[in-house]
């Protein structure tokens, strides 16, 4: 009996944070090892085990699964929280005595992140895997499979290991146009992907010097989602790209090329996906016409972050198909991930190659200044810890480079590690200043960095850039306590820049990870990731909840106030992105713990709880943790918080209908401000400040604070929130029936769509810019764009509209039945807050005071009482009486709703106008258009402006009609 075990840190809690991650990776692992296993993996807290019974002749395919299983968990390391994978021979009794065995055993080995296996299971492996015999057990350094020793070279042994023949066999049919897709090459590092990857494209491109495919290569550490993607785009080129872009297209580059021009790190993930989609429809033309297939090369997906994953299947998908897109990527894992399992993927794997070979040959060769032919070759064995980078073409033996380092003089040896812990981010004037080296003169200085260029440790450049930044630790070892000092020196340095160090701020951000102490360094990512996550910038924050999870996972478990910390900013986090039960999950976390000593934490974790329970739509239950929040902050002057709560606390009375209530606590807010040491938000107060204000009906105001809103988020690079402000001032001009003002305001919303993709906004607007059309008269317009709406309830009640304003009434009859069918269905249980709902026009304005919990919102309202209407319109009277009387009078209209006054009115149409005459249907129609005239005068008494009062009774469409009803009649 073998039994596999596979130690993933903290699993429980992992399935929980990163579900996608822990089912893909247990995913991999069944379609390795099932088919070969006697019973399905068990799983006892942070260990699976697998159980296998192999006969002699299956011991090496075994090894061989085993060692595939190792190489894809090592691919994932950095994800989790560490791990082992350890190999046992050995007969257990029940599940108690197994479960206490494999803990015992477990304990043993040491260091984690290691192949193991124990003395039987090493005697039954030996003669397939090479062995290193240490206290515990038996660490595992590779495979005996395929071990060679009469190989001249390393090209010589490279080309025998992967053949060229096989892989031109395999992308002959795409380039033939048989095959559309992608070409997969896999398999473990130094498998010779990347020799595979150059040859092909040397191989279609005739040999040309000036290869002109366009590649990406996988990031090096901590980077921006969008930095692979425009780094390739720079790396190629770009300028003059723009002539073989559509006009359409062209308008959109030159109001973004201007990026490629920036710190990649700076640029948002919309503008890098946005740029690179355009740069990919440019390099499709400019490749068809130089007569060569458009491919594009993406090297080691694997160890790209899942953000970068998505960006890039979204820009293959446009182009992919009918433009002949083909896409060849490399991975160490076997699968591809989720987001490319809609395109046809042909697979080809690679072997392993013999490691204990390859350092031979390295040392004997010392590879220097590798051409370019050879260049890919010694990339694969840089990546394998056997070569070092030198500059951008040439490289070094890792042995003889740090010789030279150790030899270095003193002084010599601390430059060289300020450039290390700086990242090659200041030049020689800059690094004295910043560090007071009053020592040293400039002149000398700058005298002992052109020896380091000279030895070539630094590249020639102004900025100080180390060439081997991977010898970091080694150098610091050597200076011992002179390295700790200068390394705590920048940390503190860094740690005063709460805005992250501008232009540098990921490679800055890895710096104080990797060189402060592990509480503070937990402490620093906590604070960062709250600002991040408190302006919505949940793409920046991803790898920051990654290394705050590893960071505190290093801590001892005393360290709680820190857990609570990071669990409450996963709350927020899932509240933004509408993970209910993900919120759900970490909420049974807080119940599990006591609350916390420290003030910040504690009222984050209250403010966190506030967000679930107005996200659930419990009102009254949110009350408590917000008001609680903000009765500490009020009492403590000056400390930041103060103002978020009153924001909540705003929101949650808003939702509860108390529009004059929640105005006075946005107004507070206002005037409370943001303090240094927290992330301001005063686009979301004028924003909400506008809404409240608006559906309290001072259109006037709200027109004002909107603009204002929308000038605030624009300076500010909130994107999400820009797109909101610009949304609500259009819904104002709508409302003022200002249509030709509203529809010009919505097209920019549109544009901006286009430049800041944001899920469901783009579609919601194109159903309002169709409701203007419609009430500007242009039906045909408006019912072409809607037409294919056939699952979007707010669509289909304006497709009804345009319909109903032509008097197609089957078709608008048609149109709302299944408006009302599908909005029925949709119970407001969880609400995404602000700005990232965009369900429909009506959920991210009217419903967020208006709708029912656990109920519908004013869209399924609104399409109800419209359907009675055309129920009139159609013959079946009674019916519409029925309907729009259970609205009006059975369902009480709330005093504030801003529609009551329509459906009144829409009652009214309905009933015979013979009151006059002393019929009792006469009368009511009477009494109930008088009841709407006296609610869409109160609304309009509220309007300061008198033009926008005058424009809100007398150029919006139905308000119009109503007060002419009411002239008729005698009520005005």
């Amino acid at each position: 009996m073998v039994d596999v075990l596979i130690e993933i840190n903290g699993l429980e809690q992992l399935k929980v944070i990163e579900p996608e991650l822990i089912n893909e990776l247990c995913s991999s692992l069944n379609h390795l090892f099932l088919a070969w296993a006697i019973e399905a993996p068990r799983n006892f807290g942070s260990v699976l085990l697998y159980r296998f019974s192999p006969g002699k002749r299956e011991l090496g395919g075994l090894f061989e699964k085993l060692l595939h299983g190792w190489s894809m968990l090592e691919a994932k390391a950095r994800k989790l929280r560490g791990l082992n994978f350890v190999v046992v021979k050995e007969e257990f009794g029940d599940d108690e005595e197994l479960e206490a065995k494999l803990w015992r055993y477990l304990f043993t080995v040491k260091p984690d992140g290691s192949f193991w296996m124990e003395p039987g299971a090493a005697e039954l492996f030996s003669p397939f895997a090479e062995l290193s015999k240490e206290e515990q057990g038996f660490l595992v350094t590779g495979s005996r499979k395929d071990s060679t020793d009469n190989h001249d070279s390393i090209l010589t042994f490279l080309d025998g290991h992967c053949s060229m023949d096989g892989l031109l066999d395999s992308f002959t049919p795409f380039l033939n146009g048989e095959k559309t897709g992608i070409l997969f090459l896999w398999g473990p590092p130094g498998s010779g992907k990347i020799h595979a990857l150059d040859y092909l494209r040397r191989h279609i491109a005739f040999r040309k010097e000036d290869l002109p495919f366009l590649r990406i290569e996988p990031p090096e550490g901590f980077t921006g989602v969008g930095v692979p993607l425009l780094e390739a785009m720079v790396r190629r080129g770009w300028k003059g790209i723009a002539s073989m872009l559509s006009p359409g297209s062209m308008v959109c580059w030159n109001s973004l090329f201007h990026l490629l021009e920036r710190d990649p790190e700076t640029v948002r993930r919309e503008d890098a996906e946005l740029i690179f989609a355009l740069y990919l429809e440019a390099y499709v033309a400019e490749m068809k016409a130089a007569l060569l297939p458009p491919i594009l090369f993406i090297e080691g997906l694997d160890r790209y972050r899942r953000e970068t994953v998505r960006s890039l299947s979204r820009c293959f998908g446009l182009h992919q198909g009918k433009e002949g897109l083909l896409a060849v990527i490399s991975s160490r894992e076997g699968e591809l991930p989720a987001e490319f399992s809609d395109y046809a993927v042909n697979k080809m794997a690679f072997q392993l190659w013999h490691q204990k070979e390859l350092t031979r040959m390295v040392d004997e060769e010392l590879l220097v200044g590798l051409d370019v032919e050879k260049e890919e070759t010694a990339i694969s064995l840089y990546h394998m810890g056997l070569l070092l980078r030198r500059g951008s073409r040439g490289f070094s033996g890792l042995a003889a480079t740090k010789r030279l380092i150790r030899e270095l003089p003193v002084f010599h040896q601390k430059l060289l590690y300020l450039t290390f812990i700086t990242g090659g981010l200041y030049s020689a004037e800059q690094l004295r200043a910043l560090f007071g080296i009053d020592s040293v003169e400039p002149g000398e200085f700058r005298t002992i960095a052109t020896d380091l260029i000279d030895l070539g440790l630094l590249a020639e450049s102004e900025l100080l850039r180390p060439v081997f930044p991977e010898l970091r630790d080694y150098l610091k070892r050597e200076l011992g306590g002179e390295g700790e000092k200068l390394a705590s020196f920048f940390t503190v340095y860094l740690s005063k820049d709460t805005e992250g160090s501008g232009r540098n701020a990921y490679r800055n951000n890895s710096i104080m990870l990797e060189e402060q102490p592990a509480d503070q360094s937990a402490s620093w990512l906590l604070d960062r990731l709250g600002r991040l996550v408190c302006s919505g910038r949940l793409s920046l924050a991803t790898p920051f909840f990654e290394e705050a999870t590893k960071s505190l996972h290093r801590l001892s478990p005393g360290e709680g106030e820190l857990s609570d910390h990071l669990q409450a900013l996963y709350l927020l986090s899932a509240i933004q992105e509408g993970r209910d039960s993900l919120a759900k999950e970490i909420i049974s976390l807080f119940n599990e713990r006591p609350e916390p000593r420290d003030w910040k934490v504690r009222n984050l974790r209250r403010l966190a709880l506030g967000e679930y329970l107005l996200a659930v739509h419990a009102y009254r239950k949110a009350m408590e943790p917000a008001k609680a929040a903000l009765l500490e902050l009020q009492d403590l002057p000056g400390t930041p918080g103060e103002a978020v709560a009153n924001l909540l606390l705003g929101r949650v009375i808003l939702a509860m209908g108390r529009i004059d209530e929640a105005k006075d606590y946005f107004n507070i807010a206002g005037e409370v401000g943001f303090s240094p040491d927290e992330e301001d938000h005063s686009e979301e107060v004028a924003l909400w400040s506008a809404l409240a204000v608006f559906l309290g009906g001072n259109m006037s105001a709200a027109l004002r604070e909107a603009e204002r809103g929308a000038v605030l988020a624009r300076n500010s690079g909130k994107r999400q929130w820009e797109l909101y402000a610009d949304f609500l001032c259009a819904r104002v001009l709508f409302a003022l029936g200002r249509y030709e003002e509203a529809l010009n305001r919505f097209f920019i919303c549109l544009n901006n769509a286009l430049l800041y993709p944001e899920e469901g906004y783009f579609e919601m607007v194109e159903g309002w810019i169709a409701r203007c059309q419609t009430y500007q008269g242009k039906i045909e317009s408006a019912i072409k764009r809607l037409s294919p709406s056939v699952d979007n309830p707010e669509h289909l009640f304006f497709l009804s509209e345009a319909a109903f304003l032509d008097e197609r009434y089957d078709q608008a009859f048609e149109a709302i039945e299944s408006s009302c069918r599908l909005e029925k269905d949709r119970l407001k249980l969880f609400s995404r807050p602000l700005p990232w709902n965009w369900e429909s026009g009506f959920a991210c304005v009217e419903d967020l005071a208006f709708a029912v919990p656990g109920g519908h919102g004013v869209l399924y309202q609104m399409a109800r009482a419209w359907r009675g209407l055309i129920l009139s319109r159609i013959g079946r009277i009674e019916e519409a009486k029925q309907e729009l009387s259970r609205i009006t009078r059975e369902e009480k209209l709330a005093d504030n709703d801003p529609y009551s006054h329509l459906y009144l009115f829409f009652q009214t149409l309905t009933m015979s106008d013979s009151g006059q005459g002393g019929t009792q249907e006469g009368l009511d129609r009477l009494t109930q258009l008088s009841k709407a005239l006296r609610s869409v005068q109160g609304i309009s008494s509220r309007i300061e402006v008198p033009v926008d009062r005058q424009d809100y009774l007398k150029r919006n469409y139905w308000n119009a009609k109503l007060t002419a009803q009411g002239r008729a009649a005698k009520l005005i």
